[in-house]
């Protein structure tokens, strides 16, 4: 939903670094620099609610389930703040099983994950940050060319295929001044 501008609890992740990495580099300009985040989610878990492993987002609240409605909006608020936890959705789609998601809930700490929990996760590294410096840009393009990696890969449907074909058009316009040196004064 955060991609429509509406306000929402969930932050989404991948299981996936070729994902993250194609995410990272999928609004990036040559000379920007970009990261890709690492989390262990059953290790934000850990630390967060006492619970190893992912929360299923599930309607079905027993003994040995964690109650996931004290996050909904719809329910009263508890009596103390929420901390943010890691989640795995109920409801699959072709981008989310092609993106391998998964989800943060977030608490009501309002802070970046990286200075939750008194930056605990970043201690013990349960979050990690790989910097992308702004000289990778050429590097990580190659590699998810050479991997096979386009916007169809997590984007399988009509976007997805337009989103090719802007890039595709894109480079072909990068290139066409090596093919005919007389066109690079011209600005295409």
């Amino acid at each position: 939903m955060q991609h429509y501008r509406l306000p929402t609890r969930l932050l989404d992740w991948t299981e996936s670094f070729l994902c993250a990495l194609f995410f990272a580099q999928r609004h990036r300009e040559q000379g920007d620099a970009a990261a890709v985040w690492v989390l262990d989610s059953a290790g934000l878990n850990e630390v967060s609610i006492g619970v190893s492993g992912l929360v299923a987002l599930d309607e079905t609240v027993g003994e040995t389930t964690l109650d996931v409605r004290r996050w909904h909006p719809r329910w009263v608020p508890p009596s103390e703040d929420l901390l943010t936890i890691a989640v795995s959705p109920i409801f699959t789609n072709p981008r989310m099983t092609a993106q391998r998601a998964a989800f943060t809930l977030a608490g009501d700490s309002f802070l970046p994950l990286e200075e939750q929990f008194d930056q605990r996760l970043i201690r013990e590294e349960r979050l990690v940050k790989i910097a992308l410096p702004s000289q990778s840009f050429d590097e990580v393009e190659d590699y998810l060319r050479v991997a096979g990696v386009r916007a169809f890969t997590y984007f399988p449907d009509l976007e997805g295929l337009a989103l090719d074909h802007e890039r595709h058009i894109a480079a072909m316009l990068r290139e066409t001044p090596k093919f005919f040196p007389a066109l690079q004064k011209k600005k295409l």
